[in-house]
């Protein structure tokens, strides 16, 4: 019987403990620097929930002289586990260019008029290509869909190791879908 009540008495310690245990209080801000191999930016994220959090992000993108963009955007990041892993999704202003139609054009042309030892040059479709050098700037409605990491680099909520990729999507004159690939350094406080 002492058993019983022994175990019934730590059972329920246990038991309130867990049930009136106060959560940690978790870093509300958090600042990153991120960077790739054509892609930085800076970042403000407020934590909202352990579940939810808003950014404010200025980047600059280059898709290898094919395409580029400077953005300012506001994203929503949804933790779906409460973790480290996200999906977010950003809405704001892209200002770049776009080159991928004479990048094609090019891409194809150089092995037509090696193939056909110069007689591609002479037709009237190659001459309609106007490879004049001129790069066009436009600006547009920008949309940045992406998924990543937010992994914490030593003591909870200090120094962090953001992980990310996604798409850069531009409505302009003319479409502009630019991915990339980053990593970064944050700090939460």
């Amino acid at each position: 019987m002492k058993k019983k009540i022994i175990a019934l008495l730590l059972l329920s310690v246990v038991f309130a403990g867990s049930v009136f245990a106060q959560e940690e209080e978790m870093a509300k801000n958090r600042i990153a620097l991120s960077a790739g191999i054509v892609i930085g930016d800076l970042s403000y994220e407020r934590v909202l929930s352990p579940y939810l959090s808003v950014l404010a992000q200025v980047s600059y993108n280059n898709l290898l002289l094919i395409a580029d963009s400077f953005s300012v955007a506001a994203k929503g990041r949804w933790y779906p586990f409460g973790r480290a892993f996200f999906l977010d999704l950003g809405l704001g202003y892209s200002y770049g260019y776009n080159n991928l139609n004479d990048a094609a054009n090019a891409f194809l042309d150089v092995p037509l008029i090696i193939i056909t030892l110069g007689l591609w040059a002479l037709t009237p479709e190659f001459q309609s290509h106007n490879y004049n050098g001129k790069i066009i700037y436009m600006g547009g409605f920008f949309i940045q869909p992406g998924l990543g990491w937010n992994i914490d680099i030593g003591k909870k909520d200090g120094f962090r190791l953001p992980i990310a990729m996604g798409l850069d999507i531009r409505f302009a004159e003319v479409f502009t879908i630019i991915p990339n690939l980053k990593i970064g350094f944050s700090y939460a406080f």
